[in-house]
């Protein structure tokens, strides 16, 4: 809006406005720019921004960048399990199946190869204190072939553990 009378323009005040994130405390102290006047807001998050008032209603601005951050973070986090158990369980068995020679003929089931998610909607967390073990030391990483196991029941399991009967 112009005021015809003194060759000004009157802006409207966005104080107490909230703007997505942002909440509008007051003017800005700061010079205007472009004869937009500048406001001195507040971020969910807490930190203070100062934006053109054009941009609070427009809606370009609406946080003080940590809503783009959260965004971003999103879209690229694919499960957030990175640096648990789980995933380094499932990392160390798809190691030893391409590098170690003990391992050589036995795969991974195609399922398991394509994602992490699959391996986990199949196995579960792994709980604390157990590992990732074949219950057939022959057979294939697979849903009907795995399970979590305690270290000693592993080390039972291991296929050059001899098994002694001793009579009485």
């Amino acid at each position: 809006m112009s005021d015809k009378r003194f060759g000004k323009v009157k802006s409207i005040d966005l104080t107490q406005q909230h703007f997505g994130r942002l909440l509008v405390l007051g003017r800005s102290v700061v010079r205007q720019q472009n004869r937009a006047a500048l406001w001195h807001c507040l971020c969910r998050c807490g930190n203070e921004i100062v934006a053109r008032s054009d941009a609070l209603r427009s809606g370009k601005v609406v946080s003080c960048g940590c809503w783009k951050n959260e965004k971003l973070t999103a879209r690229m986090t694919t499960h957030g399990m990175t640096k648990t158990r789980t995933f380094s369980a499932w990392q160390a068995m798809k190691k030893r199946c391409v590098s170690h020679p003990r391992y050589k003929g036995i795969i991974i089931c195609k399922r398991w190869r394509q994602s992490f998610a699959n391996f986990l909607a199949d196995m579960g967390e792994c709980p604390a204190g157990l590992t990732l073990d074949r219950i057939n030391n022959k057979g294939n990483y697979e849903p009907a072939n795995c399970r979590w196991a305690t270290w000693k029941h592993e080390a039972n399991n291991r296929s050059n553990n001899i098994h002694a009967l001793f009579a009485a």
